[in-house]
C-alpha cells in the first residue's frame, strides 16, 4: 500500500518538491520496477519547467541503476533538452560500462531544496 501510495504522489502530485520524493524513493526502492515511471518523469514540457526537482531525481535513479536502458533513457533526455544535470551522470554512466574508473556525481542538487521546502513550505525552495 505504501509504495502504491508513492507511485500515486510521483504520477499525481501537484507540488513538484513532493512529487520530486515520491520519485527518490521509487528509484532507491526498486528503480527498474518503476523504470517507465522514471523516464517520463525526465520530460517537462511545461513552459515553467516547474518539474525540475523530479527530473533530477529520476536522472539519479536511472544513473544509479546502470543498466543499459537507463543510460538510453538519460541520453534521449539529454538531447531532448531535460532540465536534470545529466552530463556527469552521463560521464559516469559511459565509464562505467566501458570499465573505467568513474568519479561518482554527487546527489542531486534538488535534494536538500526539496527537503528544505518540505519542512518550511513558506521557504519559497
Amino acid at each position: 500500500e505504501a509504495r502504491e501510495e508513492l507511485v500515486r504522489t510521483a504520477r499525481e502530485a501537484t507540488e513538484p518538491w513532493l512529487r520530486a520524493e515520491a520519485l527518490r524513493w521509487l528509484g532507491q526502492l526498486e528503480a527498474p520496477a518503476h523504470a517507465a515511471l522514471l523516464t517520463a518523469a525526465l520530460g517537462d514540457d511545461s513552459w515553467e519547467k516547474r518539474w525540475w526537482p523530479g527530473a533530477d531525481e529520476a536522472a539519479w535513479a536511472l544513473f544509479r541503476w546502470g543498466s543499459p536502458e537507463a543510460l538510453g533513457a538519460l541520453l534521449t533526455a539529454w538531447l531532448s533538452g531535460c532540465t536534470a544535470d545529466l552530463v556527469d551522470y552521463l560521464g559516469a554512466h559511459l565509464a562505467r560500462q566501458e570499465g573505467r574508473t568513474a568519479v561518482e556525481p554527487p546527489a542531486p542538487r534538488a535534494r536538500s531544496l526539496t527537503a528544505r521546502f518540505i519542512e518550511r513550505p513558506d521557504a519559497g525552495g
